[in-house]
């Protein structure tokens, strides 16, 4: 799990135009409305960008990418502006392309050994017995920072042009 966040308008004007625009800001509603306005548009852009490159780096669904990348007002608002992304393990009947193969299921470019499909469910033995099974899942930790890592420079770029469109 990864919590994105943008803070108000105190941290977005002292590391965009320093502090005396900051002491404005307190003073001027109009700053302070172009701030939360920003960063209000920065992530509703971030959450469809953010799942649209899940979907795509992952091989998920988007609908199934939608349940991965939250933000506004599906998570707690307390002044912040969080996008939160899920890195838990992704059962394999989530992706889009899900093959047989002779060693077992493949799905989203990795391969599960062993696994095998009952009721549009994916399982894998424990174990050298026939029980018990557990679901079988995918480890996306590492695809899941890649993406985040590129993303977090994009929005802060888009928060800075968003700022600008809403100072105008």
């Amino acid at each position: 799990m990864i919590n994105i966040t943008i803070e108000n308008s105190r941290d977005i004007l002292s590391d965009s135009h320093g502090d005396a625009l900051n002491e404005l800001a307190k003073s001027n509603g109009f700053i302070r409305n172009a701030v939360e306005k920003a960063a209000t548009a920065t992530t509703r852009w971030g959450n469809k960008q953010l799942t649209s490159l899940v979907s795509s780096e992952l091989g998920l669904s988007m609908k199934k990418a939608r349940m991965r990348v939250l933000s506004g007002s599906r998570l707690k608002f307390d002044g912040k502006h969080k996008i939160w992304v899920g890195f838990n393990p992704i059962p394999l009947e989530y992706f889009k392309s899900v093959r047989k193969t002779q060693k077992g299921i493949s799905a989203g470019g990795n391969e599960v050994l062993g696994a095998f499909p009952y009721n549009e469910t994916y399982f894998v033995r424990v174990g050298n017995d026939r029980l018990p099974i557990k679901r079988a899942t995918i480890e996306v930790d590492e695809k899941m920072e890649n993406v985040i890592e590129d993303f977090v420079l994009d929005l802060e770029n888009k928060l800075y042009e968003e700022y600008e469109k809403a100072l105008q």
